[in-house]
């Protein structure tokens, strides 16, 4: 009778943490601050990817200007790609990389369609993926677009920094791939601090 009584207990207490699980997944909005920039962490905060580097999938960030004009708008799209990906997440952050604003929000950002939003917290703003951005339109293979408008002045160089979850669909946060970029662009003219 002592055995029966230990195998449910043993069988509660594996219940309990995959529960948990399910509630960590995010198809809404990742929480703000998980783009790996400034010493924040990435998804694998909550997503536990394998710790080796995983060759399969590649994050690919475009738009981001190799030196940008003060007040100019920019069209950047963060493009994941994995074989097994069914659901996908993203989280991006513009931050001044160095002079007296040095990790404070570089310009502005804006979601042009619904498969992304953005998000404020801590004077930085967030773009990320929304629940019906988390879909794949191709198995394996997605893509978010944000606007980012250049500060109408500044203090020099921006970080652009990206965290993106190629997930498996399973509403946990076993066997998904985390991958991580960052550019920094120039002023193409002197910032005025």
């Amino acid at each position: 009778m002592k055995r029966a009584a230990a195998a449910v207990g043993l069988g509660l207490s594996f219940a309990a943490p995959l529960a948990a699980f399910r509630g960590a997944s995010y198809p809404d909005a990742p929480p703000p601050g998980m783009t790996g920039g400034f010493g924040e962490p990435t998804c694998v905060m909550c997503h536990f990817a394998p710790s080796e580097p995983d060759v399969a999938g590649t994050l690919i960030v475009r738009g981001i200007p190799t030196s940008y004009s003060f007040g100019v708008e920019y069209e950047v799209s963060i493009e994941l790609e994995r074989p097994g990906l069914e659901r996908a997440g993203f989280e991006l952050a513009a931050r001044f990389a160095d002079g007296c604003e040095s990790g404070g929000q570089a310009g502005d950002l804006a979601a042009p369609d619904p498969g992304a939003a953005v998000t404020e917290a801590a004077g930085i703003q967030y773009a990320h993926h929304t629940e019906p951005g988390s879909h794949p339109p191709v198995p394996g293979r997605t893509r978010w677009t944000v606007r980012w408008t250049a500060p109408a002045r500044g203090s020099g160089t921006v970080a652009f920094h990206v965290a993106g979850n190629a997930a498996n669909g399973d509403e946990s946060p076993l066997g998904d791939h985390v991958y991580a970029f960052v550019a920094r662009t120039a002023p193409d003219s002197p910032g005025r601090c």
